[in-house]
């Protein structure tokens, strides 16, 4: 939903027959704020999704379209090349990311490197750490308060998490001012 314009999209993934040819197969709409309905959407996840007029649906817009997948993407768990570096670490990164980033992860690294028992392992023990973090945290009576975001009422009523103005972009233009946790070490 788009909490400006109220427009909103409603998306089907179709599930593939047993006996059918047609896979990943998408359908949909979009509609405005009253509900009512503006285009139609038609394509497949892994190729392509286009818009179209009821009243003319042989008429279609290529709105999407997917990208190729690297060649050894079957070595890289079906990935495609966005999200291979996603969650790369590049130099003009440093001191800009908070020490909360998912790149500074051990176990993602562990991942990425191919060792699943290792980051496994890596993973119960930050889950853990995680974990005792809370319970000191509710044993001092302290409230965990998130930095980014924060939970708003929409004129629709609904409860919402936001990002909180003034809050990680400002932050990081500061380079280094992020608080320091340590999530990650032992």
């Amino acid at each position: 939903m788009n909490h400006t314009t109220g427009h909103f999209c409603d998306l089907a993934f179709k599930e593939a027959g047993f006996f059918s040819s047609i896979k990943n197969e998408v359908v949909g709409s979009i509609h405005d704020s009253t509900g009512t309905k503006l285009v139609s959407l038609s394509g497949r996840w892994d190729e392509s999704i286009c818009k179209f007029s009821d009243s003319t649906p042989n008429n279609l817009e290529v709105i999407w379209r997917a990208r190729l997948v690297p060649p050894n993407h079957t070595e890289m768990y079906g990935f495609t090349q966005f999200a291979l570096e996603l969650n790369e670490f590049t130099r003009d990164l440093e001191g800009l990311l908070p020490p909360t980033d998912t790149r500074y992860r051990p176990d993602q690294r562990l991942y990425e490197e191919g060792k699943l028992n290792d980051a496994e392992a890596e993973k119960q023990r930050l889950e853990q750490k995680q974990r005792e973090r809370r319970k000191q945290r509710e044993l001092d009576g302290e409230t965990w308060i998130p930095q980014w975001f924060e939970r708003r009422t929409l004129d629709t009523g609904e409860e919402s998490w936001q990002y909180k103005e003034g809050s990680y972009w400002e932050t990081r233009n500061l380079r280094g001012s992020f608080p320091q946790l340590d999530l990650f070490g032992p």
